[in-house]
């Protein structure tokens, strides 16, 4: 059997720290519906990539923003190069 942190129905706690979340060694198995340690087993393990979606939102959204500030330097280029500002 493999690790509840490798499972798909495992979702980690965090705790707010100063910068950043931390990582805890505890989260909740949603097919039991309760906490259980990051090391524990059991017979529902089930593999899988959890993250795919949640990583390609945040490429999207990196993406715009630097879609609009290139956009917003554009503009001021252009107003500059037309005697505007």
């Amino acid at each position: 059997m493999e690790r509840c942190s490798q499972c798909k129905h495992f979702e980690r706690y965090y705790t707010k720290g100063v910068k950043r979340f931390s990582k805890t060694t505890f989260g909740l198995c949603t097919q039991k519906h309760e906490s259980v340690n990051i090391h524990d087993c059991c017979e529902r393990y089930k593999a899988g990539v959890r993250y795919r979606g949640i990583i390609s939102k945040r490429v999207k959204v990196c993406l715009n923003e630097l879609l609009t500030e290139i956009s917003a330097i554009r503009m001021v280029i252009e107003e500059e190069a037309d005697g505007k500002l």
